[in-house]
């Protein structure tokens, strides 16, 4: 074997080896991060079922808004991506964590709690939504003093994102036909996604959709989210 052979089997040894190393490295700051200190675990167990529950009761609230989706006349697309409506639930979920999230300290008497404003954002997926809260905790105990951050990716099991995409093909569908329903195409919508569909008319040119999950569940209730189309 040459010289130079050898000279770059070593070369790309040392780098499989760095990249190796830098990896182990992340990953363990990473698994760090994510240990919650034994005395500070029933406060972040707290604010967990905080965010779950402000998330089901957020969710629910968006889902009973029904804003005007289409209107042969004007273009709503932006209103009902799934961008924007993880940027609506979000504020939804400060709203109604503020209850509970001032209950902290109250809850926890032992300890002597400090917050700061909280931060959220929301991830819409297919079959579940993630909340993600930034919520920095001062938590002092005795002469120890303990913080907590960042509380990620709390789930919550309902199919927002797959509503989301029938919601998509509905109007798409809509705009073929701008003065009338399409009942069929309708059904197999409903169908494709395991979703009931149903219509009310509001008057002459409004008729409000009304989304129907079994599905996903919230207060022991299928999820149901409504939307408005004009004609």
């Amino acid at each position: 074997m040459k010289k130079s052979q050898v000279t770059i089997f070593i070369i790309i040894a040392v780098i499989v080896l760095i990249l190796t190393t830098s990896i182990f490295l992340l990953n363990k700051d990473k698994t760090k991060e994510n240990q919650i200190n034994p005395e500070t675990n029933e406060i972040y167990s707290y604010v967990v079922n905080c965010i779950k529950n402000s998330g089901e009761q957020s969710i629910e609230e968006f889902g009973n808004k029904s804003k005007i989706y289409f209107n042969k006349n004007q273009e709503n697309s932006l209103l009902y991506s799934r961008k924007n409506f993880e940027k609506e639930i979000s504020p939804l979920m400060v709203k109604n964590s503020e209850e509970c999230l001032n209950k902290i300290s109250s809850s926890f008497s032992d300890y002597e709690i400090n917050k700061k404003n909280p931060s959220f954002t929301t991830k819409i997926e297919d079959n579940k939504i993630f909340f993600s809260l930034i919520l920095p905790l001062t938590i002092k105990k005795q002469d120890k003093i303990y913080e907590l951050r960042e509380f990620n990716d709390i789930e919550v099991l309902i199919r927002l994102g797959i509503i989301n995409r029938a919601i998509y093909e509905i109007i798409d569908d809509q705009k073929l036909h701008p003065n009338s329903i399409c009942i069929t195409c309708i059904g197999e919508i409903a169908e494709k996604y395991n979703l009931y569909i149903g219509l009310e008319y509001i008057d002459n040119s409004s008729i409000q959709f009304i989304i129907k999950d079994e599905n996903s569940i919230i207060n022991q209730k299928s999820y149901e989210f409504k939307f408005i189309n004009e004609y």
